[in-house]
Formats: C-alpha cells, structure tokens, sequence
C-alpha cells in the first residue's frame, strides 16, 4: 500500500508536518494491518496507537491557533472532534471483532479526510504561525 503522507502535505511548520507524517504512518499501518487481517490484539493496538497520536497532535494544533489567535479556532477544533468520534467508532468496531477491509475503509477515508483537512484547513493555520513567528534581528 502507498503512504498517504508526501511532501505536497508540507505545511511549513515543522512540528505540524512532523505530527502529520506520524498521524498518517500510524493511519497507514491500522489500515494495512485491517486488510491483512492481523490479530484482533494487534488491531485493537494499533487503533489505540492512531487514537493516542491523534490527540497528541490535534491538542497541539489546536494550542497553536490559540497562542497565535486563529480566527476558525472554534471550526477548527470542531472538525478535530467530528474526526476523534469517527475514529472513535472504527476503533470500537475493530474492539467488537472487526478486522476486515470494511474497517480498513473507514481509516482510509478517514486518512483521505485528514489530507483535505491539512490542504484546506491546517495550511492557513500554518501560515498564520510562520506570518508572527518573531524574525532574527541583526545586528546591521
């Protein structure tokens, strides 16, 4: 299976991209795991392990927007917690015994979802923190 995460993706700030890239390798591995019908423990781990980076980054993301004022804050975080419930239910899913590929596209549409959002909603986010992001000062 391809990776869903490339440089196209690149927002500019480093510590986004970097929880991107690791938010779609762990979407990646779930739904590669669930089309190969891994163990109902492994599945059930990786789940936990794509819940677990999701709020790690969607918490930091959303402290970015408001250190820096984002004026979609409230959009924004409500599309974060539109995508943790969606998430939230393929993983009771997987906890049920689901391991087939109806489950893998759940996670591959919720990666194809993530990819729109970063394009359409994370990319003004970022340019936001570069734009106010304090500027080396020389000494000329």
């Amino acid at each position: 299976m391809a990776r869903t995460w490339n440089a196209k993706l690149s927002v500019g700030v480093a510590l986004i991209d970097n929880q991107h890239r690791e938010l779609f390798d762990r979407g990646d591995l779930l739904a590669e795991a669930l089309r190969g019908a891994r163990p109902a423990a492994e599945l059930m781990r990786l789940a936990q392990y794509l819940e677990s980076w999701v709020a790690i980054h969607f918490d930091a993301e959303e402290r970015l927007m408001q250190v820096h004022r984002h004026p979609g804050y409230q959009e924004h975080r409500a599309a974060h917690g539109d995508f943790r419930d969606r998430l939230a239910q393929v993983k009771e899913r997987v906890r049920c015994g689901g391991g087939s590929a109806a489950e893998a596209e759940a996670v591959e549409a919720l990666m194809a979802w993530l990819v729109d959002h970063v394009r359409a909603a994370d990319a003004p986010v970022a340019e936001l923190v570069l734009e106010r992001q304090p500027r080396p000062r020389h000494p000329f």
